[in-house]
């Protein structure tokens, strides 16, 4: 877990201290975090992406992936989530990952 001081938040500044937050969970989800907004990805799953409104939905019970009033967020999500995947060293392809192998 790689992020900055939170001294200024317990201090009580209430400023945005990320753009964006990016999440990595082994080689099960990758997410981008930016404002209200959430899309994880899922490389081995049958649905690969979700996305939510953790504002109007911050139980995430309502995937907006197929919405078609999102798409274009949704390719903004993703250009910004593989600028940050690259700016973390990931490698994982999410869009042909390969399972490691067990030893």
């Amino acid at each position: 877990v790689e992020f900055k001081s939170l001294l200024p938040m317990l201090n009580g500044d209430q400023s945005v201290h990320y753009d964006s937050i990016y999440g990595k969970y082994i080689d099960k989800q990758r997410m981008i975090l930016k404002g209200e907004w959430k899309l994880i990805f899922y490389p081995f799953a049958e649905k690969k992406m979700r996305l939510f409104n953790l504002k109007r939905d911050p139980f995430e019970m309502n995937d907006l992936i197929d919405n078609p009033e999102y798409a274009s967020l949704v390719v903004e999500l993703r250009a910004e989530f593989v600028a940050l995947q690259q700016a973390m060293d990931d490698e994982l392809d999410l869009d042909n990952p390969v399972r490691p192998k067990k030893k």
